[in-house]
């Protein structure tokens, strides 16, 4: 919500219509999950409607598609059953909404964005990287 106000004060009205529709969508899967549900493929197909819909009717300028785009790289995410892709979709998110909050003069948001980019890129290496790079030397031994 904070999100929100600092956007409607800057008025950067796409990114604060854009948070608060990722927001709704995440209190949504919030419930499923809580019920033990998957999110439907039809709530999923809405949303990136939704989403894409949002970028058409507020198209101005390019500046406008950065968040639209991080908007729909976290719906991918909801179909990612691998770790690995959320990791790498969460990071393109990040990256379109760090870019767009500088871009705005939202620097709190950019500096926050800043923070979990590093913790993303830090997950990444760790469990991507490194957990590749042990797979690949027990593979060679294993055929030695």
């Amino acid at each position: 919500m904070l999100f929100i106000v600092s956007y409607i004060l800057l008025e950067a009205y796409i990114g604060a219509v854009t948070c608060g529709i990722v927001a709704i969508e995440i209190i949504i899967n919030t419930i499923l999950e809580g019920k033990g549900k998957k999110t439907p493929k039809p709530l999923i197909v809405l949303y990136l409607i939704i989403s894409i819909l949002l970028g058409i009717i507020s198209f101005g300028k390019f500046i406008d598609l950065l968040p639209i785009i991080a908007s729909i790289l976290f719906i991918f995410t909801l179909i990612q059953s691998k770790e690995k892709y959320v990791r790498l979709l969460i990071l393109g998110n990040l990256a379109s909404w760090g870019i767009y909050d500088f871009l705005v003069k939202a620097y709190l948001a950019g500096i926050s964005d800043l923070f979990i980019i590093s913790s993303t890129i830090i997950a990444i290496i760790r469990y991507d990287i490194k957990k590749e790079e042990k797979t690949d030397e027990g593979n060679k031994s294993i055929k030695s």
